[in-house]
């Protein structure tokens, strides 16, 4: 059943834009050190996603709205700068009622590194979840150089915009349905100091 279920993800995959490591939604980037540099009231969180299908979209809830992070494809990072303080996340997958979340609270300064991955949440139910697991700098490294470096398209806020409202809606579900919900956390301790490449 388990086997099905994976065959019928990957069809599904190619028949939707953007499962391939090309898509419209993001624009590569060549990243640099002054792309890094923070200025003094300002945290950064970077997300890096992995091989599994799909596009995973990621957002921030804002006094109960919600904004674009990105639409990251597969082997892709992004960095995304903020304030310093307490931030809430959630990712999404295609054709799941729930959105993954992920609570944030930022040093000044900091660098906060996540990881999104896809995993089989119940007989076969995938969704994507944030990895916050302690990591070595050299697996990071590893990670982060297989990817290439990403940031919102125009097209990822004209599709932002058009799924707006089931993207809430998943979100409100989410809340009612805290058993379907991984939630994990980055505290003020997490944060590293240097930007890795």
């Amino acid at each position: 059943m388990r086997k099905l279920i994976l065959i019928v993800m990957v069809i599904a995959c190619f028949g939707v834009t953007g499962c391939a490591r090309k898509s419209s939604h993001v624009q590569e980037i060549a990243i640099d050190k002054k792309d890094a540099v923070l200025a003094e009231k300002q945290s950064a969180v970077i997300f890096i996603r992995d091989s599994s299908f799909f596009l995973s979209p990621v957002v921030e809830e804002i006094n109960n709205d919600i904004q674009l992070v990105g639409v990251l494809p597969m082997h892709s990072t992004l960095l995304y700068k903020t304030t310093p303080g307490k931030h809430r996340f959630h990712v999404f997958t295609v054709s799941r009622n729930t959105a993954q979340l992920l609570e944030t609270d930022l040093l000044p300064g900091k660098f906060y590194y996540v990881r999104i991955r896809l995993v089989d949440l119940s007989s076969g139910a995938y969704d994507y979840v944030f990895d916050v697991d302690p990591i070595t700098e050299t697996q990071l490294q590893e990670l982060i150089g297989k990817n290439k470096w990403i940031k919102p398209s125009k097209t990822s806020h004209e599709w932002f915009f058009s799924h707006k409202k089931s993207m809430n809606a998943k979100i409100q579900y989410s809340k009612e349905h805290t058993e379907k919900v991984v939630r994990k956390a980055l505290n003020p301790e997490d944060g590293i100091d240097g930007f890795i490449e």
